[in-house]
This record gives C-alpha cells, structure tokens and sequence, in this order.
C-alpha cells in the first residue's frame, strides 16, 4: 500500500482445515499511529466487507482475522460455476503518521484470484467436510517417520552399540523394536491420524501441517 504499508493476505479454500481467513500488516519504515480502511472480498454476485481499525503498526506484523471474509469455495447456477470469493480490494484508506500527519491513500485496485488450489489439490469431500488428500498424506508420512526414526531410536543405538551388547539388553531393545514397526504399519497410523482429528486435540495449520491446538 503505497510507500508506508505493506500486507500480507491469507484467503482459505475449501480444501484447507483452517478456514478462518485474515491479514498481516506491518509498515515499511515509520511507524504508523493509526490505520483505517475497508476491505471488500466480491464472488457469486455477494459483496463482504469488513470495516479495518488498528494502532501502533511498525515493522513486527500484525494480524487480524477476517471474521466477515468467506473461504474460497465453488458455487454453481444452473448455467455457470462460481466462487464465494472471485476479487478482493481496499479503500477508504486512512494512515496517521507518528508526527500526526494523515494520509489518505488511493482505493487499491481489484485483485482477481486465481483458483489454482483446484488444481494443485487432492481432495474429497465425505462427512460433510473437505479433506485435503496431500495433506493428510504427508501427515501419515510424518506419523510414520516418527515412530521409525524418532521414538526412542537413540537409546536403542545405545543398547544397541558394541560396547553396551548384552542378552539383557537384547530383551530390552526387542520389544521396542517390535513396537516401532508395529505402530509404523499404514493400518495402524491411518487410526493414529483419524484419532488425532476426530479428538480435537490436533488440527490443520494454514501450511497442511499437523498441528497440536
């Protein structure tokens, strides 16, 4: 936005788990007192917009959700297919300066969205919901490299090791062994996965991480 502000848009789609849209702002040099403004997201003939308020904006980001701001979904009319959110654009912008100076700032123009997710995404929708087949893949993967590679593969490398080898200790690393490769097989990390969401304990970052809450 012009010299003195710079933004940051995060727009959710249908395929994300977080689906709460918002914004970052931060300034580009001097701080900025104060900053006021209008953003309009328009898709399927309906305008949202949400009225923007906030103080003391200096170059650490601010974030702000976009409670009034739909995800990016796909509608469709007996002739065309659209999207809940086709452009977005700002106006009514207002800054005042450290030094009490107000600046107004020219109505940004419209910016058109792409819609690429439908393309670069995998997913199905069951249960009412959209799953993002990729990212729940690289969820397994992540499940799968943890119990292979991560729960306790250092101290079986220490029972393990010339030095430490012993029947006792060939007892005491078996077991875990077999519980490493037990917990790593695709059946059982699909129930771990599902598990981990249904419980409300983990979720989807904006990324398609796993994420705890």
């Amino acid at each position: 936005m012009g010299d003195y502000l710079e933004y940051w848009l995060y727009l959710p789609t249908a395929v994300d788990f977080d689906k709460d849209a918002f914004i970052l702002f931060r300034a580009k040099y001097e701080t900025i007192n104060k900053l006021k403004l209008v953003f309009e997201a328009t898709g399927s003939g309906l305008r949202s917009q949400q009225e923007i308020s906030i103080s003391n904006i200096n170059k650490d980001p601010i974030r702000l959700k976009l409670n009034n701001i739909p995800y990016q979904d796909i509608t469709s009319t007996s002739k065309n297919i659209h999207f809940s959110v086709e452009y977005y654009y700002f106006y009514n912008i207002d800054l005042t300066m450290s030094d009490s100076r107000i600046i107004k700032i020219n109505d940004s123009p419209k910016h058109s969205l792409s819609h690429s997710w439908i393309l670069n995404k995998e997913y199905v929708c069951k249960w009412g919901k959209y799953w993002n087949c990729k990212s729940i893949k690289r969820a397994k993967e992540d499940i799968k490299i943890y119990w292979k590679h991560g729960f306790l593969s250092k101290r079986i490398g220490y029972y393990s090791s010339f030095l430490h080898i012993s029947k006792k200790n060939i007892l005491i690393v078996l077991p875990i062994i077999l519980f490493k490769e037990f917990m790593a097989k695709n059946w059982m990390v699909s129930i771990q996965f599902w598990i981990a969401i249904w419980s409300g304990f983990y979720c989807f970052s904006e990324q398609g991480n796993i994420k705890r809450k």
